[in-house]
C-alpha cells in the first residue's frame, strides 16, 4: 500500500485524504505508489466502496479519467488530492 503524508485537518487532526472523498469530487490520482513520480491524472468520483470491516472506510474507488473518460477503480490510496464539487 502506499503511504502519503498528505492529508487534511478535521476539528484538528489531520487525515489522509481518501477518508474524505465523496461522490462527485475531483481527485488527483498517482499512476504508481513512488511519490516522487510524475505519472498522475484528474479524475471523478462515481461510486465509493467501503471497506469490510468499516464499512465508513473507503477502500476503493471508482473513478472516471478526466481527460480520456475511461473509468477504473482504483484503491483508496493512490488518492495524492481531492476538490470537493
Amino acid at each position: 500500500m502506499c503511504n502519503y503524508s498528505t492529508g487534511v485537518l478535521v476539528t484538528g487532526m489531520a487525515v489522509a485524504v481518501f477518508l474524505t472523498v465523496q461522490v462527485g469530487d475531483y481527485v488527483i490520482v498517482s499512476e504508481a505508489c513512488d511519490l516522487h513520480s510524475d505519472g498522475w491524472w484528474l479524475g471523478q468520483v462515481l461510486f465509493v466502496q467501503g471497506g469490510a470491516r468499516k464499512s465508513e472506510h473507503q477502500t476503493l474507488f471508482q473513478v472516471a479519467n478526466i481527460d480520456t473518460g475511461v473509468i477504473h477503480w482504483i484503491n483508496a490510496d493512490l488518492v495524492i488530492n481531492k476538490f470537493s464539487a
